[in-house]
């Protein structure tokens, strides 16, 4: 019985997983998982994204949007602009969550310029550390240069607010979470 208990296949199967699903989301990556790691696939109402979240929002953008220009920066540089963007109170961060972690997110800004100018003024010293490897190269330097100066109302039409990132965790996409 001992030896059933302890080592009975579908046993050790979910403690595993529960593991692994434990150690992603205890690192901000609980969307990583595939849909069968899921015990119980509860999709929560959508909320406000805490400020706590921002590593798993950070990590959710890198894996997902990974041909944009910032993710080129790295995964640290993306932690540093998330928590930037979730202490900035001119952004609005929502999540939807299921089973297994953020399943779902929409960032959202108020003004583009007074957000690069906060991120710049708060957080300049840790997303330079963090990008350093990426700014070595002069055409990254400029497009980071661009991308900290869009929204400073140079545009002929200035739209301050704008919708930075959205996404959804590739295990529950085609199930209508965006509805």
């Amino acid at each position: 019985r001992i030896s059933l208990a302890r080592f009975d296949e579908t046993n050790v199967v979910r403690l595993v997983l529960e593991t692994y699903r434990d150690v992603l989301e205890a690192k901000g990556m609980s969307h990583m998982m595939p849909a069968g790691m899921l015990a119980d696939r509860v999709v929560s109402a959508v909320r406000d994204a805490d400020p706590a979240e921002s590593r798993a929002l950070a990590n959710l953008h890198f894996d997902l949007i990974s041909g944009g220009f910032l993710p080129r920066l790295g995964r640290r540089f993306m932690r540093a602009l998330y928590r930037g963007l979730l202490e900035w109170p001119g952004t609005k961060a929502l999540v939807v969550e299921d089973g297994g972690g953020i399943a779902g997110f929409v960032v959202a800004v108020d003004d583009v310029g007074a957000f690069y100018r906060f991120f710049i003024r708060k957080r300049w010293l840790s997303a330079a550390l963090a990008a350093f490897p990426a700014l070595r190269d002069p055409r990254v330097v400029r497009r980071a240069w661009e991308s900290m100066r869009y929204g400073n109302g140079s545009e002929a039409v200035s739209i301050p607010a704008e919708i930075l990132s959205l996404g959804v965790a590739t295990r529950v996409r085609g199930q209508g979470l965006s509805g």
